[in-house]
């Protein structure tokens, strides 16, 4: 009887798995936290690399739960690249990738129902809109350019990360007027003699402007608004990078200005000494028209003196400026054709100032 238990017990002593050391493992679980990490970096899917970070994270913090004196972070080499990740920065990219995902797969459904270059008009009065693709640009002007100045840089990446709609020529009087008869916008701008209707309103400030997008808002249902700054360069440029959207120059028969000055290798040509109607010159290649010259465009953001801190995703620069100040963008009909140039920003101009030269044109926000 003796025995059969003495068998029995060393039966069941040897059918005992192996109690791993403390120091072993901590070791196995951070080898597999790790094993983990290197997945996500090569997996094909969002999905699958949420999956893998998260479960990465659970690891690390099984192991600081069961021995609290062991490092807090994660170190291992990923892409050639020495690495230091703690369970909370597995989670952060982890939510990362799916506002990412969740952003890509926006954009494309934007796409869809919103094609680049498509043109609409949400009422009979209202401005004729041009939608602008997401992407990417430089933003700013190469300290090479001719002529820069210095609030041009430092240049800079930027995403436009979803399509929206941009004004495919600057708001007219006519426009102006349907708000003015049914809202009273601002005030009844003076046109200098040179005509109303089609040509661009004109001695309006930016808080005119504002008032503008807000009736229109209203109106429509949809969210009108200016341009930042970043969007407008972008819209401007056309996946261009050179001075002027259509190339290193720029003559009279391309846009409004002083063509008593020059530019480069351009020549002289016609000074008009007034605002022409919009969209007599050619547009750019998004389809829009009058970005260089005719009058100058507010948009959104306050004044900065530079790029240093700007924002990289297109949203508008609000904060850390002078706000009583507000940019302009564009140039007018009686700058020099330096004043045309896409990088060009006039950053100290009071936002109440109203001038024969200063316009605007509108954006639209764009929703599935």
């Amino acid at each position: 009887m003796k025995r059969r238990f003495l068998a029995f017990a060393l039966a069941g002593f040897v059918a005992l798995p192996a109690i791993a050391a403390p120091a072993d493992d901590a070791r196995r679980l951070r080898i597999e936290a790790a094993a983990l990490v290197r997945a996500a970096a090569k997996a094909g899917s969002a999905q699958e690399r949420q999956d893998l970070l998260r479960k990465a994270a659970g690891k690390l913090a099984d192991l600081r739960k069961r021995y609290p004196s062991e490092p807090p972070r994660l170190r291992l080499y990923l892409g050639g690249k020495r690495i230091s990740l703690s369970s909370d920065d597995m989670l952060k990219e982890a939510e990362e990738i799916k506002r990412l995902a969740a952003l890509k797969a926006e954009r494309a459904r934007l796409a869809r129902l919103w094609p680049a270059g498509k043109q609409f008009r949400d009422c009979a009065d209202c401005p004729q809109m041009v939608v602008i693709p997401a992407g990417s640009f430089t933003m700013g002007s190469p300290p090479n350019e001719r002529r820069r100045s210095h609030n041009e840089g430092p240049q800079h990446r930027v995403t436009i990360p979803r399509p929206f709609a941009v004004g495919r020529y600057e708001v007219t009087f006519a426009q102006w007027n349907a708000c003015w008869s049914r809202f009273r916008c601002g005030h009844l701008p003076n046109d200098s003699g040179w005509g109303r209707g089609p040509r661009p309103v004109m001695n309006v400030n930016w808080h005119d402007a504002k008032q503008y997008v807000r009736w229109l808002s209203k109106k429509t249902g949809k969210h009108y608004r200016l341009l930042t700054e970043a969007e407008w360069e972008y819209a401007a440029r056309a996946g261009t990078t050179g001075p002027f959207h259509f190339g290193s120059t720029i003559s009279t028969d391309r846009a409004n200005y002083n063509g008593t000055g020059t530019y480069g290798s351009g020549r002289k040509g016609i000074y008009r000494r007034k605002t022409v109607p919009v969209g007599r010159f050619p547009a750019n290649a998004f389809g829009l028209h009058d970005m260089h010259g005719n009058v100058w465009e507010w948009v959104e953001d306050c004044s900065h003196k530079s790029y240093r801190g700007a924002p990289a995703d297109g949203r508008p620069w609000t904060t850390g400026g002078n706000c009583s100040w507000r940019v302009i963008r564009g140039g007018s009909w009686h700058d020099s054709p330096r004043q045309l140039r896409s990088a060009i920003r006039l950053v100290q101009v009071k936002s109440g100032n109203r001038h024969y030269s200063l316009g605007f044109r509108i954006a639209r926000t764009l929703t599935p």
